[in-house]
């Protein structure tokens, strides 16, 4: 069993699903290859805590057209990864005929080193949720954030020390609401920017509860 490509994880915080592509030969070497096809079966047989490890196929066939198969493993974090956080999987490949035999691979994963990186703090019935960003690039950083202020409303208290740069306005109503905000965000730096949620039984902790965030974050 070998690897054969990544599809390359978020660097820095461990939020995103991971895919891992994996094919199984039926070669021996550019010459040699088995004369008939191979069924087999796939499992993962061990995976770390942190994650949740899925397979795309659990049984498969090395046709003697190419000799060759794939298939792929998607790990996503269940729980927030930092930099240097590590993670694992192990996948066992076990022929069904003409003859059995098993094979296993172990793949490791460490979490890079990121630039930037946000993340949301909430819980149901708080009233508001906390978006929380850091900058670890050695210049500074524009970004620009934007919401549906039918969900979320911009806390100007809480972001009381920033400058913006710009800032757009939705009409609802007969009010306008800001649902859109950049400013420049220092080097070696973080922010956290406070907005009050419409519906407080909302949770948007973001990325562990949540796939997606409710406050879209850009680095322009």
């Amino acid at each position: 069993m070998r690897q054969t490509h990544y599809i390359n994880w978020k660097i820095g915080l461990g939020v995103d699903p991971y895919t891992i592509g994996i094919s199984v030969n039926s070669r021996k070497n550019d010459i040699l290859a088995t004369s008939y096809d191979i069924n087999y079966q796939i499992a993962i047989t061990s995976c770390s805590s942190n994650i949740t490890c899925q397979l795309s196929k659990s049984t498969g066939i090395i046709y003697t057209s190419n000799n060759i198969d794939s298939f792929n493993v998607v790990i996503t974090p269940n729980t927030l990864l930092n930099s240097g956080d590590s993670v694992f999987v192990e996948i066992t490949a076990k022929t069904l005929e003409p003859y059995e035999k098993i094979i296993k691979a172990t793949f490791r994963l460490v979490v890079a080193y990121q630039e930037f990186a946000y993340e949301i703090s909430d819980s149901t019935q708080s009233p508001y949720l906390t978006l929380n960003m850091t900058n670890t690039h050695p210049v500074p950083n524009t970004v620009k954030l934007t919401f549906d202020p039918s969900y979320v409303v911009l806390d100007m208290t809480s972001s009381a020390n920033i400058n913006f740069l710009t800032t757009t306005y939705i009409n609802k109503g007969s009010f306008n609401y800001i649902n859109s905000v950049s400013f420049l965000m220092g080097a070696l730096s973080s922010e956290s920017i406070r907005f009050y949620k419409i519906d407080d039984t909302a949770n948007y902790t973001y990325p562990i509860v949540n796939p997606t965030s409710i406050v879209t974050v850009q680095i322009l």
